[in-house]
């Protein structure tokens, strides 16, 4: 199964620092999940604890990510960046890290989940520094591991993966979630709707709004000369993270017992509150898991793309930051769309 990193060199990393925080192996998490090839790490700690590590420990691994990542590119991502003594652009962009850890946490995501949806979010901005910035890929790459992996990370140490990730053999819809073809055909699917939304833009208004809004840019030539094969290698990333973050727990979510309730509802004889409850929430659990993921994929790509742009890039303004962002979150929105429909067959 293609995942987003290697188990291997994610599991080695964990053991040498699973000790610092008070974890231990279990081949049986508390919540059911599995794990393929190693124990599931329960941690020690007290759950009014949990959250507060993770998001220390996130926080601790991307500065040091970071740090190294600016010695070996000779700061390469640096030179396109805004001065970082702003005090206030620093709490706003750490709260919302913190809050996107809170997000993944409370949402049950395990890390494959949150290490997806941080590719989802940070790519964007890394493509316009690549595309438009003449940053090299190889540093905006290495900016896209250090931050996947110091969210992930303390994700997969105090809890356990979840089984449709593991793809182990209790798994829900196994011979969907787990099949080579099916794999390679939703990422190709939402690849291609990333590609085509991103060319769409590119070959309409992107450009004139790079222009206006984007002052420090370096180059508009691949706005004019892009093809399919220039945008192919972000929208073949997006795509296979989209499939980690939304098919894959959407299309391996079982039918539940809510679900024979839901369809036996009578609005003759429900209030008039649980009438309003069941026609706004009123889905399968497999729905409300398509639907949440989507409305949280979209959200979050567009508000720290926005972000990432207004606080983070030198000379970009509002205006400019929103326009680029929202063409990324309805990629985002039409991508889980079409995973959704696939999905649900």
């Amino acid at each position: 199964m293609p995942e987003l990193r290697s188990r291997s060199v994610k599991d080695a990393v964990v053991e040498k620092v699973a000790d610092a925080v008070g974890v231990h192996e279990d081949d049986h998490p508390a919540d059911g999940s599995t794990r393929v090839g190693a124990a599931a790490p329960v941690s020690k700690l007290p759950t009014v604890l949990q959250f507060p590590v993770v998001a220390v420990l996130s926080l601790v691994l991307s500065s040091l990510g970071y740090a190294l990542l600016g010695a070996v590119t000779e700061g390469d991502l640096a030179a396109v960046a805004r001065s970082t003594e702003n005090s206030q652009d620093v709490a706003i962009l750490t709260g919302w890290r913190v809050l996107i850890l809170a997000i993944g946490w409370f949402g049950n995501f395990d890390s494959y989940d949150i290490a997806a949806l941080n590719i989802l979010s940070h790519g964007p901005c890394l493509y316009l520094l690549v595309t438009f910035y003449d940053v090299s890929a190889t540093s905006a790459l290495s900016a896209l591991v250090v931050d996947a992996l110091a969210t992930s990370l303390p994700f997969q140490l105090l809890r356990p993966v979840a089984s449709a990730h593991a793809a182990s053999g209790d798994t829900p819809n196994q011979e969907i979630v787990a099949d080579p073809a099916i794999q390679v055909y939703t990422a190709s699917l939402s690849a291609v709707i990333y590609g085509a939304t991103l060319l769409g833009a590119l070959k309409t208004f992107l450009p004139r709004v790079l222009v206006i809004y984007f002052a420090s840019i370096k180059t508009l030539l691949p706005a004019y000369e892009a093809t399919w094969t220039t945008v192919a290698p972000a929208a073949a990333l997006a795509g296979l993270a989209a499939r980690v973050f939304v098919f894959t727990p959407f299309a391996a979510t079982p039918k539940k017992d809510e679900d024979t309730a839901l369809y036996q509802f009578d609005p003759a004889e429900a209030t008039l509150a649980q009438t309003v409850a069941h026609n706004f929430w009123g889905y399968t659990a497999k729905a409300k898991v398509g639907i949440s993921r989507t409305v949280v994929v979209a959200f979050i790509t567009f508000v720290d793309t926005y972000l990432q742009c207004t606080k983070v890039v030198e000379g970009v303004e509002p205006e400019g930051a929103q326009i680029y962002a929202l063409v990324w979150a309805a990629a985002a929105l039409f991508s889980s769309i079409g995973l959704g429909l696939v999905g649900r067959t």
